[in-house]
């Protein structure tokens, strides 16, 4: 049915993007990975014959990903291995959930030190992890500024927003 609607809007309205969050709207078991090599294939074959772009959002699998270097990759998403294998892009949002409870203990400790020191590090990672037709991976530590509830990209770095070895 998903899938059905998708090329619905596509051809009778020409949409050109399309967001499906979420993978779990197919409404079958995580497990059932014919289900989702179907859904995959018709998909990409809605792209060839359309040129229309879907931003597909794929949950990553349960994991200890609290350093940096362990943030989730390609190879990490949940589901059938023709998720990432058939995407053009992959790009992966990670949140520093250890910040957020280190940022709770030294409040209710009043530690005003070590709350200076957390408010450095950064909130999350937006990472690419998967770019099909040529260009760079990258990725950009973001801060979530809650005075105007946006998320910010770490213009400390040498090149703006993305690191030095990532830019295309």
């Amino acid at each position: 049915d998903l899938f059905e609607a998708c090329r619905y809007y596509v051809r009778r309205h020409g949409c050109e993007y399309v967001v499906i969050d979420s993978l779990m709207k197919l409404d079958c078991d995580i497990e059932d990975n014919a289900k989702m090599n179907t859904f995959m294939n018709e998909l990409a074959a809605l792209v060839k014959e359309t040129g229309a772009h879907f931003l597909v959002v794929a949950h990553s699998r349960k994991g200890d990903y609290e350093l940096i270097r362990d943030i989730p990759d390609s190879h990490d998403i949940k589901g059938s291995v023709s998720i990432p294998a058939m995407a053009h892009n992959i790009i992966t949002v990670w949140r520093d959930k250890r910040k957020v409870s280190e940022h709770y203990l030294a409040r209710e400790k009043g530690d005003l030190d070590r709350l200076r020191q957390i408010s450095y590090w950064a909130d999350g990672v937006i990472k690419v992890c998967k770019q099909k037709v040529g260009g760079r991976l990258g990725e950009c530590r973001v801060w979530y500024d809650p005075s105007n509830y946006r998320i910010r990209p770490d213009i400390n770095n040498e090149d703006g927003y993305w690191s030095r070895s990532y830019m295309p």
